[in-house]
Parts: C-alpha cells; structure tokens; sequence
C-alpha cells in the first residue's frame, strides 16, 4: 500500500496518527521507536540529574520545576513542525517524569501516618494504571494526536499552581542540618491535621530521639529471604507472583491479537 493510500486509510478511521502525518511508514517504519527511546532515555537521565538536584535544593522546589518543565514540553509537542523537534520534547517530558513520580511519592507518604501508608503506596502504584486508563479513553475521544497532546498537557499547568501550599519534606530539612526548619513544617503539618498537643509533643530533643531510633532500625541488615520467613508473607508473595503472570499474560494476547487499539490499551493496563 502506498503512503497516500495509508493516509487515506487513517483519514477514514478518523485518527489523527503521528506516524502517517510525518510518513512514518514503509521505509521509514524503523524510525518509530525513536519516540519511546527517547521518552526512556530522558527517564534515565532524570533519574541521575533531578535524583542529585533533589537531595542537593529540596524535593518541593524539584517537584515544582519538573511539573512546569513536564507542561511546557508537553504542549510544545503539539506544535513540533517535526518528527525531531517532537523526540527532543519528548525526551525533556522523560526527564520530568520520573522525577515528578519519585518526589511526589516521597513527600505523600512521608506526611502520611504510620497506619495508612500501606494503603497510600498502593493508591500510588494503582494511580499509574489508571492514568493509563484515562488515557486510552482520551485518546478515544481525540483521535488528531495534537490535540490529545494538548488534553494531556495542559492540566499540568494547573498541578503545577497547586504545588504552592506544598509541604517541604522535613526529612530532607533535617538530613541537611536545618532541624529548625523541619521541626516547623512538622508542626505546621500536625496543626492542619487538629493536633492540639502538637507543641508540647514536637520538640527538638523528641526530634533526635525520634532520628536516632530511625537509623538504629535502618542499620538492620535484610535478605531477599526475608520476604519468606512468615506464611502471612508467603501468602503475599505467591499471590502477587500469580498477579503479575496473570497481567503478564493479558498484556501479551492484547498485542498479539486483533484487538481494537483503544481497547488494548485499557486491557493492557487491566
């Protein structure tokens, strides 16, 4: 089929593909990946660069710059004049990404309580597969890829202001001599939540004790094996085992077989 043909065919099932717009397709087919690497490659080079910036300036302010950083270039993707400009962009989103994903759970479940962290990891990890979710729905709605570029992207934007009541992480304030600082964020915290003892409890000295109990209980050496020492873990163990083959499973017969894309996407994170 040619590439007039091919666009044609795209135009009569109403998507907008990226890969027809810029002829993407027989002997330029191999330049597809391009995208995903780059999207990887600029995970990866954030995981090093923001992973330093963020012990080195804080968490909050990192967390900031890659929501900003992570609209702008997501929006200028929509306008990319080309298939290179578009993987450059692409590769600056990767970068933010990882970040946003790495702080953002730091700070929420080191402001969260003891008791319901468990839980808040696992709306964490769940929240992932759910984007992904939305994300075939939308894509479903807008099938000219600009504009779902833009539908994507722009709402970080608005994460990005509601980021200005953000708590620092006060582990971070602590571990970089600034126990001051992270003692009142501590009790700015504990004010928000209704704890009236909250200035008789959270003290300096209450601080170090609390550290040092911290470090002792860290220095404890672990194993892979301990993941099996208790049948209640055991327990766990299989059946997350069986969960990922399950998934593993799933994932793999909805890009074998002839499924609707938008479908595959939704089952593929299912």
């Amino acid at each position: 089929m040619t590439i007039e043909g091919l666009r044609d065919a795209a135009k009569l099932l109403g998507a907008g593909f990226l890969l027809f717009q810029w002829d993407l397709v027989c002997d330029y087919q191999s330049q597809k990946p391009l995208v995903q690497f780059a999207f990887m490659a600029g995970m990866l080079l954030g995981g090093f660069l923001y992973g330093y910036l963020s012990d080195r300036f804080g968490r909050k302010l990192i967390l900031r710059w890659c929501l900003l950083q992570l609209a702008i270039s997501g929006t200028c993707a929509a306008f990319a004049p080309n298939f290179l400009v578009y993987c450059f962009l692409r590769f600056w989103s990767g970068c933010s990404a990882v970040a946003i994903l790495s702080n953002n759970s730091m700070i929420v479940v080191e402001w969260t309580r003891a008791q319901s962290k468990a839980m808040v990891i696992s709306v964490i990890t769940c929240a992932t597969g759910i984007g992904q979710i939305i994300l075939g729905g939308l894509a479903f709605v807008f099938r000219e890829w600009r504009t779902l570029q833009l539908v994507v992207s722009v709402p970080f934007f608005v994460f990005f202001l509601s980021t200005w009541c953000l708590v620092e992480s006060a582990r971070w304030l602590i571990i970089t001599n600034k126990p001051a600082k992270g003692l009142k964020e501590l009790k700015k915290v504990a004010h928000r939540n209704g704890l009236k003892n909250a200035e008789a409890t959270l003290n300096m000295e209450g601080l170090r004790e609390t550290m040092k109990e911290e470090l002792e209980v860290a220095q404890t050496n672990t194993t892979l094996l301990d993941l099996f020492r208790t049948p209640k873990l055991r327990k766990r163990m299989c059946l997350l085992a069986f969960v990922r083959w399950a998934s593993h499973s799933t994932c793999q017969h909805s890009k074998s077989g002839d499924m609707h894309l938008f479908i595959s996407q939704v089952i593929t994170v299912l």
